[in-house]
């Protein structure tokens, strides 16, 4: 009975854990260069063209990497997927704080966007896996809050920079983005992983 209640309670975690490194997808989408503008184009001494770029790289990627995650996910599931492109989602996360150089910061959002790129389908089959006939109500949940990500990156994080300062935002939310994906990965080892379904073909 116990060892029932602590599978499910570390079902319910991960679904949970995987909806909140969404919820930092959505954020990262809108932090560089949206929010971040003005602080990158002063710090690297850039014009708008360059900053607009950093957009451009994490989309590109974002965009190019869903042909193959959903069947990625299809193939060895949602979680796998999520806890291989976490690695480089946080990576890229943690180096978007970094002010070394311009090329550290496109390399940075290279690796976000295709950590970012992981999550939504194979959340989306993670859930539907779990919960049945009742998936919509879930998938609503996960989208409300993985939008909210989107609204956080705005007005409330633009205040933040403007208090804390671009590098010290930006690393809270790489050591957030972290955290969040230790505790999913926890939950994943928790839980016995599905067979890789060699009938879904990587073509």
């Amino acid at each position: 009975m116990e060892k029932t209640v602590f599978r499910k309670f570390s079902v319910i975690l991960l679904l949970l854990s995987g909806t909140f490194i969404y919820f930092f997808a959505n954020l990262q989408k809108v932090l560089v260069p949206g929010a971040t503008f003005d602080e990158i184009q002063q710090l690297f001494s850039l014009d708008a063209a360059a900053v607009t770029r950093l957009g451009a790289v994490f989309m590109f990627v974002y965009a190019g990497t869903q042909l193959f995650i959903g069947v990625l996910a299809d193939r060895y599931s949602g979680a796998r997927v999520i806890a291989f492109g976490g690695v480089a989602f946080v990576i890229g996360s943690l180096l978007s704080a970094c002010d070394i150089s311009l090329n550290v910061l496109y390399f940075s959002r290279f690796l976000t966007g295709l950590g970012a790129a992981a999550v939504y389908l194979s959340l989306v089959k993670e859930i539907s896996l779990v919960t049945g006939n009742s998936m919509p109500i879930y998938l609503g949940i996960m989208t409300l809050i993985g939008y909210s990500g989107a609204i956080t990156g705005a007005a409330p994080f633009i205040s933040g920079v403007k208090f804390f300062g671009y590098r010290n935002m930006m690393l809270a939310t790489g050591l957030l983005t972290l955290a969040i994906y230790v505790i999913f990965v926890i939950c994943f080892m928790k839980n016995p992983a599905k067979p890789v379904c060699k009938d879904v073909k990587l073509n």
